[in-house]
């Protein structure tokens, strides 16, 4: 108990140690001991003024060269005492830094581990639809192969910067809509419009808004131009003033007001874009009419 308190004292001591107090302060109280002391030792031994006035100068002397001895003593501990703290600051900053350097390292191989797998799951799912010959089993695998590619390439991205938090938006969303273009054949008809800021986003918003944006473009190039009807898709995303991020995303087709049909058969992609949208906490307005669909989504 004593020791652990005695460590405790030393290590603040160490921290509060200030080198030029110290040693101000041992000077004084030897100054002041050394005069208060020496004069009444000196008041007693003195026979005479003589006596008195030459052992004064004796201790004036002697007092230079003790001061003289302590301050070089001092001062030999404290610069001593300073390498002592630099060089172990350096070894502290070097241990830090190879920590960091390490688990960044694992950082990135889990990263390219989840994007591998995930790429392997591609892989699988790809084989699986050779298997099928149903439309609409085809189509429902596609959609999962594009879902788990935008969560593959933001891992991809992660792997590839320095950054490991967030993912720079603006090449992400022409990353995913390009993979969703070459993956449509519809799309060769489609003509996208990009309108974005250069923006860079934390991972835990960045995944759900990437399936978002995954979903609602995969229902436009779907729906929206039957009949190899040529259009165009116009996605912007900005900050507002308020320092929200406004994703809108709005084509030119039919809407899917037109098609009641389609819209049960696409009801699970609006609900899952409702869930994504509540994870996000944003506020999400859908317009859609003969003029097409717009989607504006605030978070």
């Amino acid at each position: 108990m004593i020791n652990s308190r005695l460590k405790l004292f030393y290590k603040r001591l160490q921290k509060n140690f200030n080198g030029p107090i110290v040693i101000s302060t041992i000077y004084f109280t030897f100054g002041f001991c050394w005069i208060f002391f020496s004069d009444r030792i000196l008041n007693r031994l003195s026979q005479s003024h003589d006596f008195y006035v030459k052992f004064q100068t004796y201790k004036g002397w002697i007092y230079v060269l003790i001061t003289t001895g302590l301050i070089y003593t001092l001062l030999k501990i404290y610069s001593n005492y300073k390498e002592k703290s630099i060089l172990l600051l350096k070894e502290h900053k070097k241990i830090i830094s190879e920590n960091l350097e390490e688990k960044e390292a694992l950082i990135k191989e889990i990263y390219h581990r989840v994007k591998n797998n995930l790429q392997i799951m591609i892989s699988f799912l790809r084989l699986k639809k050779t298997y099928h010959k149903e439309k609409h089993l085809e189509r429902a695998l596609d959609e999962i192969i594009n879902m788990i590619f935008s969560i593959a390439l933001i891992h991809e991205r992660l792997y590839k910067t320095e950054s490991f938090s967030e993912v720079n938006f603006n090449s992400y969303i022409k990353d995913i809509v390009q993979h969703l273009v070459s993956s449509h054949e519809m799309a060769k008809t489609i003509k996208i419009n990009f309108d974005l800021e250069n923006i860079v986003i934390p991972i835990d918003k960045a995944i759900p808004c990437g399936i978002m944006i995954n979903e609602i473009i995969t229902n436009s190039l779907k729906y929206a131009f039957p009949d190899g009807k040529t259009g165009k898709i116009d996605i912007t995303f900005k900050t507002t003033s308020l320092g929200k991020y406004k994703l809108i995303i709005r084509d030119d087709g039919i809407g899917f007001s037109i098609k009641k049909e389609k819209i049960k058969e696409n009801s699970l992609g609006l609900t899952l874009i409702e869930i994504l949208s509540n994870q996000l906490e944003a506020d999400i307005k859908t317009v859609s009419d003969k003029k097409g669909t717009q989607y504006t989504i605030i978070f």
